[in-house]
């Protein structure tokens, strides 16, 4: 059996991988916010293209596309669950809900809700009259579950979880060394994935780190070997790479 940390270490773990995080999602909403609409243009035209049987050309949507794909399968979602800013936007509506739901129901959990919605493209060409009531109810949903639109609607959401992750990538739990009934790092998770077996390979899996943090026995792995909230080093060097891999992409519109 594996050690199990103090639960005061697996906080200050847990507020350090936070802060991480919330730092990076900030610079990239202000440096890059516009990398989720380049890559959601870019799965748009693929799709238009093959409807109307048209050959793909190369353009700077599809080039951002194309970045984004192998970013994810060399080191798994990372895009997702650090660059883009519609996820950014969530986690802050979530957030923001979550204080409002304490301050006025106070000594009580704040209330949680299973929304399992999907739109598809369809329904939202056909109401683009109303757009801005969706756009309503999407912040509703926001509000109310975490990362609700990356679950539920988003296209590259989906397109990426396709993608085959490199095994350098993936993240592994040894579920022998874990504590019976356990599950902080299901509960931990922002999309709900369920850690039995060996689902940490899903490609719904959006690379936050949330699970390794709260995790007491360190029990989560990846190449570089055991995870936990202060694996700064891995973080931001996945940041700077996809900073320099972002600026490129942006500068082929211009040539």
């Amino acid at each position: 059996m594996a050690k199990v940390l103090p639960e005061q270490i697996v906080e200050a773990q847990a507020v350090r991988q936070r802060q991480l995080r919330a730092v990076i999602q900030l610079i990239f909403f202000i440096a890059m916010p516009s990398a989720f609409v380049a890559g959601f243009s870019g799965v748009k035209y693929i799709f238009t293209q093959i409807g109307t049987g048209s050959v793909l050309e190369r353009n700077s949507f599809l080039l951002v596309l194309i970045g984004l794909a192998v970013f994810t399968i060399l080191f798994g979602r990372y895009f997702c669950g650090y660059v883009c800013a519609f996820g950014t936007l969530g986690d802050f509506v979530y957030r923001v809900s979550g204080f409002i739901q304490e301050k006025l129901f106070k000594n009580r959990k704040r209330k949680q809700f299973s929304l399992a919605v999907s739109l598809p493209e369809s329904c939202f060409l056909a109401l683009q009259k109303v757009k801005y009531v969706i756009l309503l109810l999407i912040v509703t949903g926001m509000a109310l579950q975490e990362r609700f639109f990356c679950q539920f609607l988003c296209p590259m959401g989906a397109v990426f979880a396709l993608l085959p992750i490199l095994p350098a990538a993936v993240l592994k739990r040894r579920e022998e060394n874990c504590r019976k009934g356990c599950s902080l790092c299901r509960k931990k998770c922002p999309v709900q994935l369920k850690l039995e077996a060996d689902s940490l390979l899903s490609g719904e899996c959006i690379r936050c780190g949330r699970c390794a943090a709260a995790c007491p026995g360190e029990n989560i792995h990846s190449f570089a070997g055991r995870l936990t909230g202060s694996e700064v080093w891995l973080v931001i060097m996945k940041a700077v790479l996809f900073f320099f891999m972002g600026t490129a992409l942006g500068l082929c519109r211009f040539l």
